[in-house]
């Protein structure tokens, strides 16, 4: 199969291309021209016609769009790819949250954009994606200031629930649905369960075994809003906080304390 991905540059983009290269013809476009091993890449930035027209969408099988938060960007899109181009949309569990402000309204957008346009589609709605090979400062930011005898800082009181979802099973989930009917389907992806804020510290305090303190402030990964999702056929998919985070400390402190660095001034 012959697939584009926009984005697979780094984190979930990137794992999909390296996790499909070695039994797909794997294409990326993206602004910085670069991708994993195996993979063809053409350097273009998607607000730019000129940069679109590199791109013979008829040659594709399928396209998997990461970076598209704009209606405008896909107003423009759809000026250079047929209507029955199969057409995988990574949107967010924010859209339709009145409260999640431009960022949610405008996915919300897209999407309504993608169902109007393509002839097959999937749209996946995501919460928050954590991992290995994150470079945003989530779980590890968390870990960081634990170890570190930091207090956590977070955004309002920690109450509010949020869902996470790993990379890992991320990933396999989008390539598992490459060579399957898309059927249109809007899929709400999420873990096992809702969790607060604070619960989600206190796990990974007691997975470091130490103490934690909290307080508000920036840096902080996370807004005081709710990103909770409602159980559904998709769960089974996603593991639990618990089940992941060994995994995780391995890479980070082997991998991505060096590469992302994770301190308060880096994020």
């Amino acid at each position: 199969m012959k697939i584009l991905i926009v984005g697979g540059n780094r984190f979930i983009g990137k794992g999909v291309a390296e996790k499909l290269s070695s039994e797909h013809s794997i294409t990326v476009f993206n602004r910085s021209g670069n991708g994993p091993d195996l993979v063809n890449i053409i350097q273009g930035d998607r607000n730019n016609a000129s940069d679109i027209e590199k791109i013979n969408f008829n040659y594709f099988d399928l396209v998997i769009d990461f970076c598209l938060f704009k209606p405008e960007q896909f107003n423009l899109f759809k000026n250079y790819i047929p209507k029955s181009s199969k057409y995988i949309f990574i949107s967010s569990a924010s859209v339709y949250r009145e409260d999640w402000g431009p960022y949610g309204k405008e996915k919300e957008d897209c999407e309504v954009l993608v169902q109007d346009y393509f002839d097959e589609y999937a749209i996946l709605r995501p919460p928050y994606i954590d991992g290995e090979n994150s470079h945003r400062p989530r779980a590890a930011q968390i870990i960081y200031q634990i170890e570190n005898n930091k207090p956590v800082t977070i955004s309002g009181d920690g109450e509010y629930l949020i869902n996470i979802v790993w990379a890992d099973d991320m990933i396999n989930f989008i390539s598992s649905l490459i060579d399957k009917d898309l059927n249109n389907l809007v899929m709400d992806l999420n873990s096992y369960e809702n969790i607060s804020m604070i619960d989600y510290i206190k796990i990974i305090a007691s997975f470091l075994n130490k103490g934690m303190a909290i307080e508000e402030g920036e840096p902080s990964w996370a807004p005081a809003l709710n990103l909770d999702v409602t159980n559904n056929e998709y769960s089974m998919y996603f593991d639990k906080i618990e089940n992941k985070l060994s995994s995780f400390y391995n890479w980070y402190k082997e991998i991505g304390e060096l590469k992302y660095g994770y301190r308060e001034e880096t994020i």
